[in-house]
């Protein structure tokens, strides 16, 4: 008995020792796998405070100009660190300039308390996305949209059209005989158009990794296409707003710029009542006389005979769109009209539009010399526009200032309201395979600051896109590790 007690008590301490280290080896597994585990966290979080401190880095590296022009702005900052800050001849940015030399105790002259002289010089700053922040939609199209912005020094509303980089180089893949520059006219146009009062003005146009931006003058009347539908217009405002969009069209001729897209939609007003021509995406360039375009573009209904037939035209297709535009101000509809693209095109070809309705005989007469067929018949080509008796009460020079008395009076201004909000600017392209770089050469030539903003802005090369919300927060995550 003695002897199975024994091997009974020892069988059971081996079974307790096989337990025990079949426990220990589970959880030696175990705490293996745990500590791959906090090691593959510890290595990423590493990785991500490393990227977002790089990341923070080039943020701070762009905001430096900023923050040297709003110190500028507090004299008595100037000597606290011992720095100065001096205007760079080359670019016109501010940068730190050294420390002052100054031995303990030594007080500063009365002298060096005043601001340095190159002080004097009005100092500007790089013109970056960051300037700006965005409140509202005004409009979309095919490449991009116009967004109602606020720039950060100057605190002035201005339209911003936002286009992606992606949307133009497919649009110029597609077509491999047009010239890559055609696709960017428009802000080739917008450096003119500040030559006159009847073309939106443009103020600068930069762009990034992704996305150019045109920063236009804002006319916060709306479109004519707008106050047209919601306003019955008489004679006396027909003939203003034809004046004026006369104007507009002999400067851009006179500069050699065909628009090519004229239509209520793209005629804006000032609170004011002036007309504003904008949208200069289709414009042609340098078209003298007569040109060698063929090119099919515009919008149906307003396009001459010539750009559907694919002949070679010139300026007259600008005035027969502007015939358009009177005969729908003064009848209330198109004269062309169908049911598809195709019906529309052959009654622009065949067609001659009706005038019941109109009991002046006059605005029929002029409206009639705008829509003939034949191009080089044309009124606006083919005779002097001012001189018909449509124009008989119009003081021309009156009318080229800018300055004259509108009767047209837009709705109120809604666009007040959009000002309290604010929405990121656009990163929807930022994670995205980059573009390469022979394709981001087209845009090079693209950024200009216009005269009145060089005071206060100055050109860039190529910025990265902003930081997106996300690394905000991983910035923010970085921060409070630290």
């Amino acid at each position: 008995m003695g002897t199975t007690r024994r091997k009974k008590a020892k069988e059971k301490v081996r079974r307790y020792k096989g337990k025990q280290v079949q426990k220990r080896r589970r959880q030696s597994k175990r705490a293996k796998k745990q500590a791959a585990k906090r090691k593959v966290r510890r290595n990423a979080l590493f990785a991500r405070i490393q990227k977002g401190w790089v990341r923070f880095s080039g943020f701070l590296k762009k905001k430096k100009d900023q923050l040297l022009h709003l110190c500028s702005r507090f004299p008595r900052f100037w000597h606290r660190g011992n720095m100065d800050i001096v205007q760079d001849p080359g670019e016109g940015c501010s940068h730190w300039a050294g420390q002052l030399n100054i031995r303990p105790g030594q007080q500063i002259a009365q002298e060096s308390r005043t601001l340095p002289t190159s002080r004097k010089c009005k100092a500007t700053v790089p013109l970056t996305v960051e300037k700006f922040t965005f409140h509202s939609l005004l409009g979309k199209g095919g490449f991009g949209k116009v967004m109602l912005a606020t720039d950060a020094i100057r605190n002035e509303r201005v339209a911003v059209k936002i286009l992606k980089k992606r949307a133009l180089l497919k649009s110029i893949k597609k077509r491999p005989s047009i010239d890559p520059q055609d696709i960017l006219v428009e802000s080739q146009v917008l450096q003119l158009a500040n030559e006159s009062n009847f073309l939106i003005h443009g103020n600068a146009a930069f762009h990034t990794e992704n996305y150019l931006y045109c920063v236009m003058e804002l006319a916060d009347g709306g479109d004519l296409a707008h106050f047209w539908d919601e306003n019955l217009l008489d004679l006396t405002t027909l003939k203003f707003i034809a004046a004026e969009l006369v104007c507009g069209l002999q400067f851009m001729h006179s500069r050699g710029i065909i628009h090519r897209d004229l239509k209520l939609g793209n005629v804006l007003l000032t609170k004011e009542g002036h007309v504003k021509i904008t949208d200069f995406g289709l414009s042609l360039l340098n078209a003298y006389g007569e040109t060698n375009a063929t090119v099919l573009g515009g919008t149906p209904g307003y396009m001459a005979p010539e750009i559907i037939t694919r002949q070679s035209y010139n300026a007259a297709v600008d005035w027969f769109a502007f015939g358009v535009m009177l005969y729908l101000l003064a009848l209330r509809k198109y004269p062309f009209t169908g049911e598809n693209r195709a019906e529309i095109f052959l009654n622009i070809l065949t067609q001659i539009p009706t005038y019941s309705g109109l009991d002046d005989r006059v605005t029929e007469d002029f409206i009639s010399k705008l829509l003939i067929k034949n191009q080089s018949c044309r009124y606006g080509v083919n005779g002097n526009v001012r001189k018909h008796r449509f124009f008989s009460s119009i003081n021309w020079k009156k009318i080229e200032t800018g300055k004259a008395a509108s009767p047209v009076k837009p709705h109120k201004n809604s666009m007040d309201a959009d000002e309290k909000q604010q929405i990121p600017a656009p990163n929807s392209e930022a994670l995205k395979k980059p573009i390469a770089a022979k394709n981001q050469s087209i845009f090079n030539n693209i950024q200009f600051v216009g005269p009145k903003w060089s005071e206060t802005y100055h050109n860039v090369p190529m910025e990265e896109d902003p930081i997106s919300p996300e690394d905000y927060g991983l910035l923010e995550a970085c921060l409070e590790l630290c």
